[in-house]
C-alpha cells in the first residue's frame, strides 16, 4: 500500500516537472526566427500620458506592442507576456515573459519593466534585432524613452536617472529627499513632483541646475499631461491645468475624472469617475464635452493614432475604440 503511494507521488513530481517545463520551454508563442522591419521608427517611445496609464499598449510603424496576462495554473509561473502583432493581421509573437509595464520603442530596441517574482520592478531592454536581453536597471518605475535617452525613476532612492540606449550607462541628474510621484520630460527640462513637499521642481535635462515651480494650492497632485503653455494635473475627482512655467493660473476643466489621457492639440479623453464611468471627449479648454463610448468603468486609457485602447474596471482583458466612438471591440 505504501508502495503504491510513493509511486504516486513520485508520478505527481514527474507531471509536475514536466508541466514546468512544458510552460517554460515549449510554448507555441515563443519568439521565434520572425524579423522585424520598420519604416517609420519612433522619436518617443510611448507617451507620457499612455506611460501614466500603465503604458501597457505601444506602437510603431505597422506594429503593435502590448502586455497580455499569461494564464497559468501555477501562482509563482503566472505573469505577463510582451507580444507584438502587425496591424490588420491575426498572427502573435511573443518578445519577453515577465513584463511589469512602460513599454517603450525606438527602433530594434524595447524598453519595458519586469515584474515576475522574485525580480520586481527592474527595468530591461529588448533588442528586436540581435534578440538580446538586457538588464538595465533595478527599482525602477515610470520609464520614458526620448531619442537617444531613456529616462526613469529609482524609486528606492528617489533618484532621476536617465541612461543612453546604445551603452546603457546609467546617468544619475538628481536625487530628492521627498518622494518622487510624477515626471515628465520635455524638451531640455524634467518637470518632478514630489508628493511629502507638494512642490514641483523643474530640473535640466542634464541635472545641472533645479528651480521651484509655485503651485496654486495644497490639493493631491498627479500630473495627467502637458502641452506648450500648460500642465494638466489632477486631484481626487478633478482635472485643472496650471500654466507649465511659473505653476499659476490654475484652471478647472472638467469634473469626476477617472483616467485620463491626450490624443492630440486639441482633445482630452477621460472616463467619469461618477455616472457609469463612460468615455468622454472634451476641448482643451474645457468646452464642447462629448460622450465617445458608453460603457462602464473604463480605465488605463492607452491613445495610438485613431484608436483608444482601455481596460474594464480591474480586469486585464484590453479593448480598443475609435477616437470618434466606432468600431468597438475586445482588442485582445
Amino acid at each position: 500500500m505504501h508502495k503504491i503511494i510513493r509511486a504516486k507521488n513520485i508520478l505527481i513530481v514527474i507531471m509536475f516537472v514536466f508541466l514546468v517545463w512544458f510552460l517554460l520551454f515549449f510554448n507555441k508563442n515563443l519568439y521565434s526566427n520572425f524579423k522585424f522591419s520598420f519604416d517609420k521608427p519612433n522619436k518617443i517611445g510611448n507617451s507620457y500620458a499612455n506611460i501614466m496609464n500603465d503604458g501597457y499598449v505601444a506602437t510603431q510603424d505597422e506594429w503593435i506592442f502590448f502586455k497580455k496576462e499569461t494564464n497559468c495554473c501555477i501562482p509563482f509561473l503566472s505573469a505577463y507576456s510582451l507580444i507584438a502583432k502587425k496591424k490588420g493581421e491575426a498572427t502573435t509573437y511573443k518578445i519577453a515573459s515577465g513584463l511589469g509595464g512602460y513599454i517603450n520603442i525606438i527602433g530594434n530596441d524595447v524598453v519595458y519593466t519586469h515584474m515576475q517574482f522574485p525580480d520586481i520592478g527592474n527595468m530591461y531592454m529588448f533588442n528586436l534585432k540581435t534578440k538580446r536581453k538586457y538588464k538595465l536597471a533595478d527599482s525602477v518605475y515610470s520609464v520614458q524613452v526620448i531619442g537617444n535617452w531613456i529616462y526613469y525613476v529609482d524609486y528606492t532612492h528617489n533618484g532621476i536617472y536617465k541612461m543612453n540606449i546604445k551603452n546603457r550607462e546609467p546617468i544619475h541628474l538628481f536625487t530628492f529627499k521627498d518622494q518622487v510621484v510624477d515626471y515628465f520630460v520635455d524638451g531640455s527640462n524634467i518637470y518632478i513632483y514630489c508628493y511629502d513637499d507638494n512642490k514641483l521642481y523643474r530640473l535640466s535635462s542634464n541635472g545641472n541646475h533645479l528651480e521651484t515651480i509655485g503651485l496654486p494650492d495644497y490639493s493631491t497632485f498627479f500630473m495627467a499631461g502637458f502641452d506648450k503653455q500648460f500642465i494638466y494635473y489632477q486631484d481626487v475627482t478633478n482635472l485643472y491645468r496650471i500654466n507649465k512655467w511659473n505653476g499659476m493660473g490654475k484652471e478647472l476643466i472638467v469634473t469626476n475624472t477617472l483616467s485620463i489621457s491626450f490624443a492630440d492639440d486639441d482633445y482630452i479623453y477621460y472616463s467619469e469617475n461618477k455616472g457609469g464611468g463612460y468615455l468622454y471627449r472634451i476641448e482643451k479648454n474645457g468646452k464642447n464635452k462629448k460622450l465617445i463610448l458608453r460603457k462602464s468603468d473604463i480605465t488605463h486609457i492607452n491613445i495610438h493614432g485613431k484608436w483608444i485602447y482601455y481596460r474594464i474596471g480591474v480586469k486585464e482583458k484590453i479593448y480598443r475604440v475609435k477616437t470618434n466612438g466606432t468600431k468597438d471591440g475586445l482588442f485582445q
